[in-house]
């Protein structure tokens, strides 16, 4: 059993862009195993997954299977 997150707060005073990454894994309809990763980028005031190209993120953090 997985656990839901809906908020974590956080501080203005972090230095910015920030990244958030993960990954997850899930299973379909059809009872088949997925996992898949994500990079977010966290703006003064906005987010997006346009990570800068000087910022190196392996693929394992952003392949899917």
């Amino acid at each position: 059993m997985g656990m839901v997150i809906a908020f974590i707060p956080i501080p203005l005073d972090m230095p910015r862009p920030l990244l958030a990454y993960g990954r997850y894994w899930f299973l379909d309809v059809w009872k088949e195993t997925h996992t898949a990763g994500f990079v977010l980028v966290i703006e003064n005031d906005d987010t997006h997954g346009h990570i800068p190209p000087t910022i190196h993120i392996p693929h394992a953090y952003t392949d899917w299977t």
